[in-house]
């Protein structure tokens, strides 16, 4: 029996791609200076067929978490989300409590979407600087 590939279009399978990468090469800077170690968490996948060098894989379920790691001997989980934005990249910390309360909302009927709204008048803005995306910085005032 043979599974169907499911077809994508590129740019809904690469949305998110270029903001991965910002977030990896910090993670890259973050190790090489010594000041955290967070990695990226492999999804879960099923193998399907192999031919030469193309894999065809089906994912096994979503995964929890996109990075974790550790920083000042702290663990720590990161979930990344990308929101098309025509104006600027804006990057926000958002932290747990207030995403288990839009989840509790939208279990109760609420919206299935935090506005970026909320991220901007409730979450702490991240920004460059010696870092690509210092996210350490917002997470850091947590700790």
């Amino acid at each position: 029996m043979r599974t169907r590939k499911r077809q994508y279009s590129r740019s809904h399978a690469n949305r998110g791609k270029r903001f991965e990468s910002l977030i990896d090469g910090t993670n890259n800077q973050y190790r090489n200076n010594n000041f955290a170690d967070v990695r990226k968490v492999p999804p879960p996948l099923t193998i399907l067929e192999v031919n030469g060098n193309q894999v065809d894989a089906k994912l096994e379920k979503a995964t929890w978490v996109d990075y974790s790691g550790i920083y000042k001997g702290q663990s720590i989980l990161l979930v990344c989300f990308w929101i098309k934005n025509k104006n600027e990249p804006e990057i926000y910390y958002l932290k747990f409590e207030q995403l288990e309360a839009a989840w509790i909302g939208q279990s109760n009927g609420g919206g299935k979407s935090i506005p970026l709204q909320f991220f901007r008048d409730h979450c702490v803005r991240i920004k460059s600087g010696i870092y690509t995306v210092h996210y350490l910085e917002a997470v850091g005032g947590a700790l």
